[in-house]
């Protein structure tokens, strides 16, 4: 009887947080790694459907940007450019017609980027916005993890 219980509290916990995280939460999270795959490819077409075109950023560099255009020239100049890229999702905030990520990225940029060939890690944040029933990344902010040298 005892172990029925106990084994039936372990279901319970596990659903629970099984459907704990919600529907706009699983879409952003596919989409999430969408933008990462379209930013090594530098896929822009699927860069201009993620990113709201008034998107802003504030990047690692002490810039805020404003205008998806800005950004994807960056990329086209090599100021953006990356041979990998990973990001963990810590925790999301989902206020409905609005989900906020923050985690923790890595990224290595190529040849010609700021911090070549390095391993660069930073926090960041994506502030995504429904709009149009499609989601869209409409400001972000990364900034570099300081190493103590």
């Amino acid at each position: 009887m005892k172990s029925s219980i106990l084994l039936t509290s372990l279901v319970l916990v596990f659903l629970g947080n099984a459907f704990s995280q919600t529907d706009a939460e699983s879409q952003i999270k596919l989409l999430e790694n969408e933008e990462i795959t379209a930013i090594l490819k530098h896929d822009y077409p699927t860069l201009e459907k993620i990113w709201a075109e008034d998107f802003m950023v504030n990047n690692p560099f002490n810039m805020v940007i404003t205008g998806r255009s800005i950004v994807i020239d960056r990329m086209k100049e090599g100021i953006i450019n990356y041979s990998g890229f990973e990001r963990e999702i810590e925790k999301m905030m989902d206020l409905g017609n609005t989900v906020i990520v923050m985690g923790l990225e890595t990224v290595y940029p190529k040849e010609g980027a700021p911090l070549a060939g390095q391993k660069v890690q930073r926090r960041y944040t994506n502030i995504w916005i429904l709009e149009d029933e499609k989601w869209h990344i409409k400001a972000r902010h990364a900034n570099v993890i300081c190493r103590g040298d």
